[in-house]
């Protein structure tokens, strides 16, 4: 099927450095009033990755009017463009926000923005945090996003997962490498692999930049997704590549990226393989 274009990537704050807390509403409590009660409790790093999947490895249940509320403590300030929720059920939340700030220490001080969205209705299938992204928007860059939604009473408003597309701001991160194409401009929008049949082979194209002034030591690529590989020379396919080291300006070789699907019969769906790169130091 023909899924909805995503004009940015989707964040990793399960493994980027982001801090999440959260805290559970009482019965008719609205988002505003949870949220003043401050954070309860923080996620362990499984349920950041529990919360940023595309499965229901884990619910955070929401019943008979109940809130919940979760805070994002970005490592540097970011531009929200996207966001996608997926449900356990398909309950419409009768109050369902989106916040940003861009100078809160706690969650709860200084000044919050309320974002821009139309949220769809909640989709219960294996795609549906491919079928339901939505358009966000903030005044500028927030450093702490705060999403909060009610539950409905005799209906199932739970949440597995919020996936949240966007870029870090300009100028945030000095010391960086980025994807790019082969000229050097860097590749914002998510790559779609779109309709793949079963049985098939494809290919694409990437390529590293270092955006630095410094040399970056120690550059690791690794894929998560076992359906793809990647390569430098197009015949020895493997899930990690390490660079020795990319200079200051630099632009990497070109990097092969395969994905391979078997023949049928396999459970279609959408698969959202992640691209991971680390530094090991600067100089």
């Amino acid at each position: 099927m023909t899924y909805p274009a995503i004009s940015a990537r989707r964040m990793a704050y399960d493994i980027d450095g982001t801090e999440i807390g959260y805290r559970h509403g009482g019965s008719y409590a609205t988002v505003t009033d949870t949220a003043n009660n401050g954070i309860a409790s923080w996620l362990t790093n499984q349920e950041k990755q529990n919360l940023n999947n595309q499965n229901k490895a884990q619910v955070w249940a929401l019943s008979y009017a109940e809130c919940i509320v979760f805070w994002l403590f970005f490592p540097e300030s970011r531009e929200i463009t996207g966001f996608s929720v997926y449900a356990n059920g398909a309950t419409i939340p009768p109050e369902f926000k989106i916040q940003g700030s861009s100078d809160s220490t706690n969650g709860m001080d200084d000044t919050w923005e309320n974002a821009t969205f139309t949220a769809p209705t909640p989709d219960t299938g294996t795609d549906g945090w491919r079928k339901t992204e939505f358009a966000v928007s903030f005044s500028g860059p927030v450093k702490v996003l705060r999403i909060g939604r009610t539950g409905t009473p005799g209906g199932d408003a739970s949440i597995c997962a919020y996936h949240i597309y966007g870029q870090k701001a300009a100028g945030q991160t000095p010391d960086d490498i980025i994807f790019c194409n082969s000229s050097g401009a860097e590749v914002t929008a998510l790559t779609d692999w779109g309709d793949v049949p079963e049985g098939t082979t494809q290919y694409k194209t990437f390529y590293l930049k270092n955006v630095s002034s410094k040399l970056a030591n120690g550059v690791n690529i690794q894929l998560n997704h076992a359906d793809f590989l990647i390569s430098t020379d197009q015949a020895t396919w493997t899930s990690v590549i390490d660079i020795t080291s990319l200079g200051a300006g630099q632009i990497s070789a070109p990097i092969y990226t395969k994905l391979q699907l078997g023949p049928p019969l396999l459970t279609l769906g959408p698969k959202a393989a992640r691209t991971i790169v680390t530094t090991a130091s600067w100089s």
